[in-house]
């Protein structure tokens, strides 16, 4: 079980397709919006 976020460092868009996955898998109720939000996407490695 995933209790703290997980932070992706998105540089250049590497990990767009992996975003769209997790917002695909919310949409098709196959993951739940509580958990996908613990993932977090950025391109600033100051806010990380």
């Amino acid at each position: 079980m995933l209790d703290k976020p997980c932070v992706f460092f998105n540089l250049n868009g590497y990990y767009d397709a992996m975003k769209a996955m997790l917002d695909t898998m919310v949409s098709h109720d196959f993951l739940e919006a509580e958990t996908a939000a613990k993932f977090l996407f950025t391109d600033d490695f100051s806010e990380i």
